[in-house]
């Protein structure tokens, strides 16, 4: 049996990298969110903080009802921070299949700041430093 959490968080430098891993429980995935919000709490007194998102979803199962509840609570909750401090999330998928749907979906329903589906972990990384290069300081 594999020790592995099923998400992982990794801050490198303005990088915030989030990594799933098989399928997690309701109450592993909302310890996941309170992650993030303590993590975004301690990096609020830095004003010219900015974050370059990455969603590595290319070892994730499924995501609960629940789930999927309670992150877009998350991100309702996180909006105007999520506008101001993001300079883009990449999402990782490596099925041609769910990429082309989760693309349709975000057309749907919009994230408040830049976003792009790929295949790789590499492309993600080199869109999000792109992203941060241009993303002015004073945001």
């Amino acid at each position: 049996m594999s020790s592995q959490a099923p998400i992982v968080v990794e801050q490198r430098g303005e990088l915030l990298i989030t990594t799933y891993y098989g399928a997690a429980s309701d109450a592993q995935y909302q310890a996941h969110l309170e992650e993030m919000d303590a993590l975004l709490e301690a990096n609020l007194h830095d004003e010219t903080r900015r974050w370059g998102v990455i969603v590595d979803a290319t070892r994730w199962l499924k995501s609960t009802a629940r789930q999927r509840q309670l992150h877009a609570e998350w991100m309702n909750r996180n909006e105007a921070l999520m506008r101001g401090r993001t300079a883009g999330i990449a999402f990782v998928i490596s099925s041609a299949l769910v990429r082309g749907g989760l693309t349709a979906v975000l057309w749907l329903a919009r994230l408040p700041c830049p976003y792009v589906v790929v295949e790789t972990l590499d492309e993600a990384v080199s869109w999000c430093e792109q992203r941060l290069r241009e993303m002015p300081r004073d945001r």
